[in-house]
């Protein structure tokens, strides 16, 4: 897990940092994790993935190697809320998106 780590970056939402990597190129498709997982849940399919599309994982605050700041909002909205922060910063207006467990309430 820690060369996962060294290949990622980290994105300050102004609540913490968000712990996120990005690989391959073409159409973006976000990967959202479930709880109480991280980035890491997709690591036997970034690689292929990113053969056809622009793949972002990203550890939802909280979570992974995000920062877990006390007295956060760790709700839907405010993962969601920071989710877009981070696909703003990186360009991004629309996604397609993959996501298991939680990640899918995240995402509807």
């Amino acid at each position: 897990m820690s060369a996962w780590q060294a290949s990622g970056d980290y994105f300050d939402t102004g609540e913490g940092r968000l712990f996120f990597r990005e690989l391959g190129q073409g159409a973006p498709l976000l990967l959202l994790h479930g709880f109480p997982t991280s980035s890491w849940d997709w690591h036997r399919v970034v690689v292929p993935l990113s053969a056809r599309f622009r793949v972002i994982v990203a550890d939802k605050l909280g979570y992974g190697f995000s920062d877990k700041p006390a007295g956060a909002d760790y709700g839907i909205a405010a993962h969601l809320d920071r989710l877009q922060m981070l696909l703003v910063h990186l360009g991004l207006r629309r996604v397609n998106l993959l996501c298991h467990d939680n990640g899918n309430t995240v995402a509807q």
